[in-house]
């Protein structure tokens, strides 16, 4: 089983930004603009293309309200999406000019990490999966940044992508040492561990995944597949 075509997750920006601070006020207008372009993001009944440049135009009039940080990279995420790339990473870096919140810093710096991880990937760029992982490894350490296991995480889809699984493992293991629940990379580690033909360390990781989510189809799939070995 080749784990080199997993794909990245783009994580739209957590609306807490938008409401968990009592003290920012925002422009309700432009907020339920933003609302409505990360649900198109979310949109699995049209096509991408179709949901990228809805969301692109309630962006756009959030935008013409209100110029937030968090509007300006959303619309970047969705320009680099489009395949502009040049343009979203200078929105990108609008958008960490015009905020001085360091979470929110952070947010953005790993959102802007993991599409230009994506876009290195799709066009053999290896300088803009370097720089991805770059940030990773500084958000990995940032008192800032409140997920650090999503950093690990990140950078070892990258590692697998080089074929290079054993330092896919040191980071997953760290990642889920970090956060014991963090499903995702109980279940990537145990890929990894069974490329690795580590079949015990991949059971237990598949143990461990299925006690946390029982009906996670592809940890099930590759216990099946393990039990034939």
């Amino acid at each position: 089983m080749n784990i080199k075509s997993l794909k990245f997750y783009i994580f739209v920006f957590l609306l807490f930004f938008l409401y968990g601070c009592g003290k920012r006020k925002t422009n309700k207008l432009a907020q339920n603009y933003y609302k409505m372009a990360v649900l198109e993001l979310q949109d699995q009944k049209t096509s991408k293309e179709y949901s990228y440049k809805k969301a692109l135009d309630y962006i756009d009039k959030s935008l013409e309200i209100e110029e937030k940080s968090e509007y300006i990279a959303l619309k970047g995420t969705i320009l680099f999406e489009l395949g502009y790339e040049s343009f979203g990473e200078n929105l990108f870096d609008q958008a960490l000019e015009k905020t001085d919140d360091p979470k929110l810093k952070c947010e953005i710096l790993n959102n802007k990490a993991c599409l230009m991880a994506q876009v290195g990937m799709y066009k053999d760029q290896g300088l803009k999966i370097g720089l991805a992982l770059d940030i990773w490894k500084k958000l990995e350490n940032d008192k800032d940044y409140l997920t650090p296991e999503v950093s690990l995480f990140n950078q070892s889809k990258v590692f697998v992508f080089n074929n290079d699984y054993n330092n896919a493992k040191k980071k997953l293991e760290k990642a889920v040492q970090i956060s014991p629940n963090y499903l995702d990379a109980h279940y990537y580690l145990a890929l990894v561990n069974y490329n690795l033909s580590d079949y015990v360390s991949a059971k237990n990781e598949l143990d461990t995944v299925l006690f946390l989510y029982p009906d996670h189809k592809g940890a099930q799939n590759l216990k099946r597949i393990m039990q034939k070995i």
